[in-house]
């Protein structure tokens, strides 16, 4: 997600209240930093545990605190977005089931005007409609979409 803020003093959309909702009824939320952490965790080699006292050996460590920065580095910040400033990241969901071709991304509660104090004045909802093309790209360059 790509967002330029040009005409307000302030904007803030919160990430982890991002969702999606498919044409046959699924809904899909957003996963915050803490939960892809818990659960990629249990995918790094040798399970950060692997010593017998149960510490974390040295060179698995640093493999995943990069992994881990990487992560942090990529996602949408959860932050204010300033006049004349523009701030993108990625927004994670779980894997799509194989059935969903229509999607509509919705982005509830953003706030595009505060008070002196900082508190909210107005805050409007986003609703974005997608198609999704369900098949498989080959080395040679051939494509073969499945039925809707």
């Amino acid at each position: 997600m790509n967002v330029s803020n040009y005409e307000y003093p302030k904007v803030y959309i919160d990430p982890a209240q991002i969702y999606l909702t498919t044409a046959n009824g699924r809904k899909y939320y957003s996963l915050t930093f803490p939960q892809l952490n818990i659960y990629y965790r249990r995918y790094s080699r040798g399970g950060l545990s692997a010593r017998a006292d149960g510490g974390v050996p040295g060179n698995l460590y640093q493999e995943w605190k990069e992994r881990v920065n990487l992560l942090q580095r990529t996602l949408f910040p959860d932050e204010q977005i300033f006049s004349a400033q523009e701030t993108d990241g990625y927004i994670v969901f779980e894997p799509l089931d194989p059935d969903v071709s229509d999607l509509t991304i919705h982005i509830p509660g953003v706030i595009i005007r505060f008070d002196f104090k900082g508190d909210p004045l107005e805050i409007i909802d986003l609703d974005m409609k997608f198609e999704r093309e369900i098949g498989r790209i080959y080395p040679d360059g051939r494509r073969e979409l499945s039925e809707r």
